[in-house]
């Protein structure tokens, strides 16, 4: 029984994602992407939490992330639950991004493939065909299927998402903050007057970096979450579960509208070879 709830888990944590994935290319043309509505915050979360704790082994399952109506187990808990730090938090030394990316690699990936798979109405749509539809290009001109579907998947699942994710992940990671301070200070210092501002300057951008990957006490706000989840995540749930019944439909009607449109050219070309048989009939007749 244990085994069957796991891979429950796995499969809810698969839907899950390449749900989103699906939703941010069919439905949230209008500028609301699930990247940064939820796949984002969720690898900035990880990050900021890997490097208050030190380690990043503070998952207990992969499918450990945010989901429809709970929150990743590992966002609440003090650092000192998963133990010692691994990884020492000082200036000189971060979690490497080697060890982050592996952490947060599947969900990317399968928010990728989703929004490949967002891409297979207009793909269906355009052989009807319907010049509306805003991806209807590939369709038209009669691209193999599995030869737009495969280079669709490959540059969004493995090349977009993770540069996306490593782009995240530095920032968060500070390693893009710490380059772009050594070249600010790096370009401060050919000033007249700034050689005596620099090092009070970069004391005080320290203690406030330091200061924000702090380890803060966790604490409990049940109440304030339970709000927070009925008057917003509750309601863009329903949004992106009602942009995905949007998209089982077009790709149902589609299909349909596709199958009719055959068996009426199949009609129409019956119809087309009935009065030269009737002719032909007349003309043996005839002789």
């Amino acid at each position: 029984m244990q085994h069957v709830e796991e891979v429950q888990r796995y499969i809810q944590f698969a839907l899950w994602w390449v749900a989103l994935g699906v939703a941010s290319s069919i439905g949230l043309g209008s500028g609301l992407h699930t990247f940064v509505l939820y796949l984002g915050p969720h690898i900035a979360l990880f990050t900021i939490k890997a490097i208050q704790c030190g380690r990043v082994d503070i998952k207990t399952a992969s499918y450990d992330t945010i989901q429809l109506k709970r929150g990743p187990s590992w966002l609440g808990k003090d650092c000192a639950d998963f133990g010692p730090p691994l990884f020492q938090s000082s200036h000189a030394e971060r979690v490497p991004l080697s060890s982050i990316l592996p952490q947060v690699q599947l969900e990317a990936i399968l928010w990728g493939l989703g929004t490949a798979l967002g891409e297979l109405p207009p793909y269906f749509i355009s052989r009807v065909p319907n010049p509306l539809s805003c991806g209807n290009n590939v369709g038209q001109f009669g691209i193999p299927f599995w030869n737009f579907f495969l280079a669709t998947a490959i540059g969004k699942a493995i090349i977009k998402t993770h540069i996306q994710t490593v782009f995240i992940i530095c920032v968060c990671n500070n390693q893009l903050l710490d380059w772009m301070e050594n070249e600010l200070l790096w370009v401060m210092g050919f000033a007249p007057g700034f050689n005596s501002i620099i090092p009070n300057l970069v004391s005080k951008l320290r203690s406030t970096k330091d200061k924000y990957l702090a380890t803060k006490p966790h604490v409990p706000s049940n109440i304030e979450v339970s709000k927070w989840d009925f008057s917003l995540a509750s309601i863009w749930n329903a949004v992106i579960w009602i942009m995905l019944m949007n998209f089982s439909v077009k790709i149902v009607n589609s299909t349909a509208q596709q199958y009719l449109k055959k068996q009426q050219d199949r009609e129409i070309a019956a119809l087309k070879n009935k009065p030269s048989q009737h002719s032909d009939d007349a003309d043996n007749s005839s002789r």
